[in-house]
């Protein structure tokens, strides 16, 4: 094995990474193809990078649009 080869992660340790409540959540998330995985010795296992671009590709940002002007509300008086 090569020095440089990237460590892989269990089902169990993306858990811990992510802080999510179970394997279950990472199985379905795999089947879902939001998440890649590679295959050894018959166990999923997941590469940090992978965890890092799920991260990136569920990022929700704050709303950058700013309401000008006064905001009018309804009622029924009107």
């Amino acid at each position: 094995m090569m020095a440089s080869s990237p460590k892989l992660l269990t089902a169990r340790q993306v858990v811990d990474v992510l802080g999510l409540p179970s394997e279950r959540t990472v199985r379905s998330l795999r089947e879902a193809g939001k998440l890649a995985f590679v295959m050894v010795a018959g166990r999923y296992m997941y590469r940090p990078e992978a965890i890092d671009r799920f991260l990136d590709e569920n990022e929700v940002l704050p709303c950058q649009d700013r309401t000008e002007g006064p905001v009018l509300s309804h009622s029924k008086n009107e």
